[in-house]
């Protein structure tokens, strides 16, 4: 069983490698697409999360991250929004 906590909001090593699967190809394209559309409407995550969950845990599993399901919903929200908080700084 594989597991992810937190330590008082700092990435762990686990957290740090799903961020570098969501930069990286073929999720990343999808990553820009969701970035832009979260500039244009920063409530899209909130009220589209379960597609975007499954969409993000279909790249997080393509990428080799098997969580149990429970840590995949309570750790995908803060993995995306950390991805795309990179992302942008990324591409100013």
């Amino acid at each position: 069983m594989a597991t992810n906590e937190s330590v008082r909001g700092f990435m762990q090593p686990a957290d740090e490698k799903t961020v570098m699967i969501l930069l990286k190809m073929p999720a990343l394209s999808y990553l820009r697409d969701l970035r832009k559309t979260l500039d244009a409407n920063p409530q899209y995550l909130s009220v589209n999360a379960d597609g975007v969950r499954t969409k993000v845990t279909e790249l997080l599993l393509r990428g080799g991250v098997f969580w149990d399901e429970d840590i995949f919903d309570r750790e995908w929200e803060r993995v995306v929004r950390e991805a795309v908080i990179r992302l942008r700084s990324i591409e100013r």
